[in-house]
């Protein structure tokens, strides 16, 4: 499709608001940034630019007409709104958008906030995207950059100028740590289940069903609970029939993905022992100091792209993950995982993983940096 095709394809399918954006202190980039801050002590203090797909400002449309070049419709639009809406900083939560890290550049009293939203793996097109704008020579920056934890600063310092903030993840932060019991002899196995990869690459990219499977056999030895938790809302059944279909279903408790912010973490909350391969939920475990078995096994090409704690891998004692699918290794993990008790996973396992992500109670720390912008 030529880019003047996806430009009027975009617009006619787009919903219209015919009103010039007022003048707001916080410009929030995309509905995200607005679903994660609504009804904070910011609500009245911010205007939302949003996503195109979504709703199109016929104000700014006009003025960035004006401007027009069928290729930098994007960047045109973006700009005239924050020109626009004159605020003192602009919140992305949409950490892996390439274009958002240019904008300083155009834009350099204004300051600009990148809020992390999900764990980064290697083989993302973040990252690959990051190396081509390197090779450019684009200058790429943010003021500040709310991270899960320290493992991706100089990683993400090789292609972006930024001060880091060691937060934690916002969703995460946004529910109390529990103090409850949790349930005995029980593990909850989390899912990173995605419709349109099921046929992808056969060779090693799904391997959620091979570890389910050793997972259940444990289980079964050590006569153990099996709890598994969904990822979709829109392909619930899809997923509970692709998870379980090779499984006999007794002492299994197949649990559906709600959409309450606080659903997921009250449910990590309730199982001593987190089993996952990929999942950001899988990683914001950690932080709610819960003990973990990973088995970061997922393959492209015969090679691995999610390493378990990427880009730092090594440096992780290999006692709660492994790379390798087989039964011996997941069982090995399984048994160091789910019999050291939580007073020693804490004292000895716990603080070597904190630097993959913290939690921050209530995004204290976010908050209290933006209010000394405002303040600014």
């Amino acid at each position: 499709m030529s880019n003047i095709l996806r430009v009027f394809c975009t617009i006619y399918k787009t919903r219209y608001v015919i009103k010039k954006p007022k003048e707001k202190e916080i410009l929030l980039i995309d509905k995200l940034s607005e679903e994660l801050l609504l009804n904070s002590i910011f609500k009245k203090k911010y205007e939302v630019l949003h996503s195109k797909k979504y709703q199109i400002n016929l104000f700014i449309l006009l003025k960035a007409f004006l401007k027009f070049n069928f290729f930098s419709f994007h960047e045109n639009y973006t700009y005239e709104y924050i020109r626009q809406v004159k605020p003192k900083v602009v919140i992305s939560f949409k950490d892996n958008d390439i274009f958002f890290y240019r904008l300083k550049n155009i834009f350099k009293n204004i300051k600009f906030i990148s809020v992390q939203n999900g764990f980064r793996h290697k083989n993302e097109i973040f990252f690959n995207s990051l190396s081509v704008e390197k090779k450019k020579k684009t200058k790429l920056a943010v003021d500040y950059y709310f991270l899960f934890g320290r493992n991706n600063i100089l990683k993400l310092k090789k292609f972006i100028k930024f001060t880091p903030k060691l937060l934690g993840s916002f969703r995460n932060n946004k529910v109390s740590l529990s103090n409850k019991r949790s349930k005995k002899n029980s593990v909850l196995f989390v899912s990173n289940f995605r419709l349109k990869k099921v046929n992808f690459d056969k060779r090693g990219y799904n391997v959620e069903k091979k570890i389910l499977s050793h997972v259940k056999d444990f289980c079964n030895k050590y006569k153990l609970y099996l709890n598994i938790a969904g990822s979709t809302i829109t392909d619930q059944s899809l997923e509970k029939d692709y998870l379980t279909s090779d499984l006999k279903k007794d002492n299994i408790n197949y649990i559906l993905k709600v959409k309450t912010t606080s659903a997921a973490y009250d449910l990590i909350d309730k199982y001593d022992l987190i089993i996952f391969i990929d999942s950001t939920l899988g990683y914001e475990s950690i932080a709610r100091k819960k003990k973990i078995a990973s088995f970061s096994c997922r393959k492209k090409d015969n090679s691995l792209i999610r390493p378990f704690g990427f880009p730092n891998t090594k440096k992780f004692n290999d006692f709660f993950y492994s790379h390798s699918d087989t039964k011996k290794e997941v069982f090995r993990v399984l048994k160091n995982a789910f019999f050291i008790s939580n007073k020693k996973w804490l004292k000895y396992y716990f603080p070597e993983l904190k630097d993959l992500i913290s939690y921050n109670k209530n995004n204290e720390l976010f908050y209290k940096t933006i209010k000394n912008i405002l303040k600014s």
